[in-house]
Order: structure tokens, then sequence, then C-alpha cells
């Protein structure tokens, strides 16, 4: 199950949202907030939830090469 709002933020749009689901037979909690610029352009993520009992949280980010960035780390 997943419920997000979409919203103008600042030059562009945000996309924050929760969802729910099985993987690999754990429940899975996340919520996120997507930020695109004006053109839907996905520019960053920010992700946190758990897995089982297991939390986790990730950033997401495109770098000023066009490239991406998984907690400040090149991909």
């Amino acid at each position: 199950m997943d419920a997000c709002h979409i919203g103008m933020s600042g030059h562009g749009w945000l996309i924050a949202g929760c969802a729910n689901f099985l993987f690999d037979g754990e429940i899975v909690m996340m919520r996120y907030d997507l930020v695109c610029a004006q053109d839907w352009t996905s520019q960053s993520a920010s992700i946190v939830g758990w897995i089982g009992g297991q939390d986790f949280q990730m950033k997401v980010q495109r770098g000023p090469d066009g490239n991406w960035m998984v907690d400040g780390e090149h991909m």
C-alpha cells in the first residue's frame, strides 16, 4: 500500500509519501520525500523506515554532473 501527496515546493515539486509492503517475507514500512524540478526531473529523495526489525535511512541526490549519489557516494 502506498499513499502520497504531491505539491509545489520552492522551484519544483515535492512528493511525500509512505509505503508498506512485504519483501522477502518481511514487513517493510518507509516514508519518503522526492524532490523534482519544475520539469519533473528527479533531484533528490530521502527515505526512512524499517524492514522487519531493522531501521534504515538513505539520501539519494543528483550531483552537479548529473550522476547519482547515495548517502554522498557516487553510484
